[in-house]
């Protein structure tokens, strides 16, 4: 059964089974012949009544014997086959999709094979993604956990200075105060990009586009930043044009944007340094460029950013869950939801969001 592997490759397996029967009907039929023919030397025999009533139930019993033992010889191969693919189908069905299915030699046989290679190894990735999903799902958790819990601990450390009337003075009372109100202000905006977030993975992506004038946004945003940023020895720069520019935008999401971006770009910056803010119109488009002095290691955390120098991934899970990195999420989709992108340039460390220019309907 060895001998002709072409001839299983070129033919399918009715071809085979039809070939099989015309065989084992040959040698039944040779195989009857020699087993009667003996008893042609016993001419006495052969006129006797009763022998001649025994040997028609004979002949049909002996092609029957040997035509069904040689179909099942000739057609041991094509059993094996079946028999490990269906051994294979087991294997695979228990979990064990490491198990790699033999070459088969039929037709059908193959492509079966063939078909479920491609299956385990989509469902392969799929569990690999799920995986790393889960795993990441888990890291952003602990690290929001984290995020969320250094400004609750702060406050409720100051609050219990305040509570037990142990602060000596006037100027402590004020730095704590300070301070609460700082860390107040961060719990506040961690907890609005969970909501955000969270609406976000929900589709809920409903937009309140409106005229809006765009440089006087630009000038409160910044203006809220210069604070924070000094806090930090961060001096901000800022080109704005010197005409009103009305653009139909939903302006709180973009202005939830533009924070989490200088956030970004005021946690991965070298410090004391500059932040620059440049806001321009070309061909139509808004151009919103924010600089800085980033770490090579923020680079990292912008997998959410479509990079126009060098496209790279974060091998470290953790550093792509952090509160920057979801911002990064948070403020490519809502600005993606209006039309426009978010860009980074490595070689000038300048991100860059555009935005179509014009008005509603």
């Amino acid at each position: 059964m060895t001998e002709f592997p072409w001839i299983y490759r070129k033919h399918s397996i009715r071809f085979h089974i039809l070939i099989r029967s015309g065989f084992s009907f040959l040698i039944a039929f040779l195989m009857t012949f020699i087993s009667l023919l003996p008893l042609t030397a016993f001419h006495h025999l052969a006129k006797l009544y009763l022998f001649q009533f025994h040997l028609t139930y004979l002949v049909p019993i002996l092609f029957t014997t040997f035509f069904v033992i040689s179909f099942f010889i000739l057609t041991h191969r094509i059993v094996k086959e079946i028999a490990t693919l269906d051994n294979a189908i087991h294997i695979i069905s228990g979990g064990d999709l490491s198990y790699r299915v033999p070459p088969f030699q039929l037709v059908e046989l193959r492509k079966i094979s063939s078909q479920l290679h491609s299956i385990v190894e989509q469902l392969q990735e799929q569990m690999i993604g799920e995986r790393e999903r889960e795993t990441a799902k888990r890291e952003w958790i602990e690290g929001i956990s984290n995020e969320l819990y250094a400004p609750l601990k702060g406050i409720i450390q100051n609050m219990e200075l305040l509570k037990s009337k142990s602060v000596p003075n006037q100027e402590d009372y004020m730095r704590i105060v300070h301070e609460t109100h700082t860390a107040a202000f961060q719990f506040r905006n961690l907890m609005n990009d969970l909501i955000q977030h969270a609406r976000l993975s929900s589709h809920d992506h409903q937009l309140n586009l409106k005229e809006t004038e765009v440089v006087h946004l630009m000038k409160r945003i910044t203006a809220d930043f210069i604070s924070i940023a000094r806090e930090d020895d961060f001096m901000v720069e800022k080109e704005f044009p010197p005409s009103p520019v009305m653009a139909c935008i939903d302006h709180e999401k973009i202005e939830m944007a533009l924070h989490n971006l200088l956030y970004h770009v005021l946690k991965h910056s070298a410090h004391p340094g500059i932040i620059r803010l440049i806001f321009k119109i070309d061909h139509r488009q808004l151009i919103i460029g924010i600089e800085g002095n980033l770490y090579s290691h923020s680079n990292e955390n912008s997998e959410h950013i479509d990079h126009t120098q060098q496209h790279r991934s974060s091998s470290n899970a953790s550093d792509i869950y952090t509160r920057t990195a979801m911002g990064l999420h948070i403020a490519r989709t809502m600005i993606k939801l209006q039309g426009g992108t978010l860009t980074l340039n490595d070689e000038n460390n300048i991100m860059i969001v555009t935005l179509p220019l014009h008005q509603c309907s």
